[in-house]
């Protein structure tokens, strides 16, 4: 069953609604996380939870980059056009 869009939207402007969204809604971030820095984070508790998911996230990406150095990627099947 394939998906459709009825409401006349294209891809294209799907994306670029989105887009324009997501840099919004970071903006709107932005200027909370300023204004109010010292209300919401009194005890520095978001920074040592922003550091602590920061330091996860670059050590799966270094091991992730390790392992594809060292394994390589299977060769793509015969039936699969190039």
């Amino acid at each position: 069953m394939a998906l459709t869009i009825s409401s006349g939207a294209t891809p294209l402007r799907m994306q670029s609604s989105t887009t324009a969204l997501i840099w919004i809604c970071a903006w709107v971030v932005g200027i909370v996380a300023v204004h109010w820095r010292e209300e919401l984070n009194t005890h520095h508790v978001l920074t040592f939870l922003h550091k602590a998911l920061a330091s996860t996230l670059l050590f799966l990406i270094v091991l992730r980059v390790a392992w594809r150095l060292t394994h390589p990627a299977p060769d793509l099947p015969d039936t699969m056009s190039r």
